[in-house]
């Protein structure tokens, strides 16, 4: 699989946030800041340490580049914004 697009932890917060909100799921759709420590404590109980800090507080980039040079790649699916809503319902079974 490679890249196609890229979007920040705080976009996909904010979106995910607005979808939510307008299913009636979260009271606002405000995103707010969390602390390190709390962070820190997330998943804490795994054998990896800062996990929570690569799993939620970081953002990782990817670029297609070498790809789209040598192979003539060309993205032909959705993008992450296309389908967060379908994928966030799913998840949470609210279909």
């Amino acid at each position: 699989m490679t890249t196609s697009q890229e979007a920040s932890q705080k976009d996909i917060a904010e979106a995910t946030g607005k979808i939510l909100h307008a299913k009636g799921i979260l009271p606002t759709a405000e995103t707010k800041e969390v602390s390190e420590d709390v962070i820190a404590g997330t998943l804490s109980e795994r054998k990896y340490p800062d996990l929570g800090f690569y799993m939620f507080a970081s953002n990782s980039r990817g670029k297609a580049d070498r790809a789209k040079k040598e192979l003539d790649f060309k993205p032909k699916a959705s993008t992450l914004w296309e389908t967060l809503e379908a994928d966030l319902t799913d998840a949470l079974s609210l279909g």
